[in-house]
């Protein structure tokens, strides 16, 4: 058996992706509870659903049917000492898998007590301690959806209720200097899966070898500048570094839980970077390998995803195949450094099995209902499209849809502008704000809810923050745009000289070319491109005329990021509540990715040093947001959120028809098989935050 002297169960929690509506049968739901995820508390460090009772020793013969279901919510403690504290509760001795003992019988590995650092994080279950062994089944669409939610390990965590942070890899932190320079000490003893330890040079190294190489990343990377300027990180000793940075940016910590993974490990990849290795021995690998370039070579080494030989420090291990393989597997990972609190080495599962249906959705939602699947989320399987099909047969199909908790709105069908339009002249107009405007206003968006949303989405203009505090997104500057008044776009349109032609079927240019332009959609969900012919309608009656090309998101990217496209459409997602803070997202221009324009986004990244330079409006935009990142305080930061909300509300650089609420049942969901336990219901938004790990497979 698992146990050494304790009885427990232990919980997941779970993913929230990135999701969109599927087609036209959408219902209005409400919302299930709750965010349950993991973690919380400082002083007496439990971070999570807090102190509760632990359950008689002894040992869980069923763990599905245990009677102790812990506190429902995951919680960590940063060190066995720090457990002890809040429980009262010692762990004397750990325990590992069975299929571990026996390498280490065959001197294949060595001992538990060396795999585990000196201080391994400790994990309370929201429900019951789990079984060890059996493999997780996964099905997709030849992709690596999901896997990465599965499979991150942050720096820091945020805790249950997401109002405070909690530790991961980084054990605890100093902020100094006003938040100009942060200390991070790093959880002694922690070793990559082939067994070499992890310390700070890991985390020096990515900063070095990797965001400030200037042919990796010419741009830098965004989430290590403030105000145009990158910071950087330099080593203390074997377990400490300094991040530091050329002005405030209080919110790096914040951003070191929200999906950043500032390290790598720099024992296995300085033999393929050229600052490490001699440019002709590195030619010589690239050449045997069949790479064009060390960069190629360098990123294909980097990625565990597809190459069993990177070294992690997550659960699982790559051991077979890729994604575009039938069967991609994964193993345990020996070296895993996360316990529970009756001292069990984390992974419960063996392993996972990654079984590709190719690009057939309708394949998936077979698996599914077959029961030979244990976990998807509502965007790999259709969403609202096949929601009601999975609904009807969870109980044949011996698994459950699990709502998920309560997350951020996203705009479906979000319409960009190429403001640095190669043509003058169509330039001048695309810059016009009363041209944008009265484009929003030619748009029939509550038709479009009525009939691809059944009414239930929420309309909107543009970038309209959520209702309520701290932003107010319900205030009558965001209204602007929001109703259907063709006669009032056609006005704004005369007013700007844009003239009919004879036969008043299209607009023309003051040199006499009718207004027409390439509609370039990425069509995320079946409903994009319907939903743009109904905007390419729209438009017909004021004179506007669009040809809509649908193309597949790589080249959507490219085309806008070149600035060789007319008008843009795609999803995008709007921030509001932690830990999706507004400030990390399309909020401002932090980098050539940012839709109004990646141009003036570079330039606003770069300090001007990239780009091309924009407007005031937008470089007023990219100091609000250095103000925001470098806010101390919660308060300090949505206040100039606030100011950037209102800006894009000024300026419409985008616009929004509808958004897609963030409680819409159908499509907030995810599939688990009921042999997977320790399942948080409703699911949190990102799996990382659950502690994948501790899922089990009921035997």
């Amino acid at each position: 058996m698992l146990f050494s002297d304790k009885t427990y169960d232990l919980s997941l929690a779970q993913r929230m992706g990135t999701i969109l509506a599927r087609r036209f049968d959408m219902k209005n739901a409400l919302l299930v509870g709750t965010c349950l995820l993991l973690l919380a508390g400082l002083a007496a460090p439990a971070f999570g659903g807090g102190g509760r009772e632990a359950p008689e020793p002894g040992v869980l013969e069923d763990p599905v049917r245990d009677e102790w279901t812990g506190t429902g919510v995951v919680t960590l403690y940063a060190t066995i000492a720090d457990y002890t504290a809040a429980t009262g509760e010692s762990i004397t001795e750990f325990s590992e898998a069975p299929s571990l003992a026996q390498r280490v019988q065959a001197g294949e590995i060595p001992a538990l007590e060396q795999r585990l650092p000196a201080e391994p994080l400790v994990v309370q279950p929201a429900h019951r301690i789990g079984v060890y062994g059996g493999r997780f089944r996964e099905s997709h669409l030849g992709t690596l959806d999901e896997l990465e939610d599965l499979f991150r390990e942050l720096p820091i965590l945020f805790d249950a209720e997401l109002n405070g942070l909690a530790p991961n890899i980084i054990k605890s932190w100093e902020i100094q200097d006003n938040a100009r320079t942060m200390v991070f000490h790093v959880r002694e003893g922690i070793k990559w899966s082939d067994g070499q330890p992890f310390t700070a040079d890991d985390f020096v190294f990515w900063s070095e070898a990797i965001a400030w190489n200037e042919e990796l990343n010419p741009a830098g990377v965004r989430d290590m500048r403030i105000g145009g300027e990158m910071g950087y990180f330099e080593k203390i000793d074997d377990y400490t570094f300094r991040a530091v940075f050329p002005d405030s940016n209080a919110t790096f910590i914040d951003r070191m839980a929200s999906g950043m993974i500032p390290y790598a490990p720099k024992h296995y990849l300085t033999q393929f970077h050229p600052d490490y290795t001699p440019r002709d021995q590195l030619n010589a690998i690239v050449s045997q390998r069949g790479y064009s370039t060390w960069l190629d070579l360098f990123e294909s080494e980097s990625e565990y995803e597809e190459n069993p030989d990177t070294p992690v420090v997550t659960a699982w291990k790559l051991h077979t195949g890729s994604p575009d393989d039938p069967v991609q597997r994964f193993e345990r990972n020996p070296y895993y450094w996360k316990v529970d609190i009756a001292g069990n080495q984390l992974p419960y599962v063996d392993g996972i099995d990654r079984f590709n249906v190719g690009e057939s959705v309708e394949a998936l939602v077979l698996r599914a209902v077959a029961g030979e699947t244990d976990y998807g989320d509502a965007e790999s399987f259709g969403q609202v499209a096949n929601y009601s099909l999975l609904r009807q047969n969870e109980q044949s199909g011996n698994y459950r849809i699990v709502q998920m908790v309560e997350r951020n709105p996203r705009a479906l069908g979000a319409i960009f502008f190429n403001m640095n339009h190669p043509d003058p002249q169509i330039r001048e107009i695309i810059r016009n704000r009363d041209f944008r405007l009265a484009l929003s206003l030619a748009i029939d968006n509550q038709r479009i809810n009525n009939i691809f949303y059944e009414g239930t989405y929420a309309l909107t203009q543009g970038y309209t923050p959520p209702p309520g505090p701290p932003y107010h997104g319900e205030r009558e500057i965001f209204q602007e745009g929001m109703t259907y008044e063709p006669d009032r776009a056609n006005q704004l349109l005369d007013e700007m000289g844009l003239r009919w032609n004879s036969a008043r079927t299209r607009r023309v240019t003051d040199d006499g070319r009718e207004l027409s332009f390439t509609f370039l959609v990425r069509p995320r969900t079946p409903d994009f491109v319907p939903k743009a012919e109904m905007i390419e309608e729209n438009w017909e009656e004021v004179g506007v005329g669009i040809t809509i090309r649908p193309v597949s998101g790589g080249l959507w990217n490219e085309t806008v990021e070149s600035n060789t496209h007319d008008i843009a459409m795609d999803q995008w997602a709007f921030g509001g509540n932690l830990p999706e803070i507004p400030v990390f997202r399309d909020l401002a221009p932090r980098d050539d990715g940012w839709k109004a324009d990646p141009g003036w986004g570079l330039w606003v990244a770069t300090g001007g040093d990239l780009g091309i330079e924009p407007p005031d409006s937008v470089k007023r935009l990219g100091e609000l947001q250095r103000l925001a990142l470098g806010a101390t305080t919660a308060e300090e930061r949505t206040n100039y959120e606030r100011q950037m909300y209102e800006l894009h509300a000024e300026q419409m650089w985008w616009l929004v028809p509808v958004l897609q609420p963030g409680n819409h049942a159908q499509t907030h969901w995810f599939y688990f098989h009921n042999r997977l336990q320790n399942v948080t219901v409703p699911a949190p938004r990102e799996n990382y935050y659950g502690i994948p790990a501790s899922w089990y497979i009921a035997q």
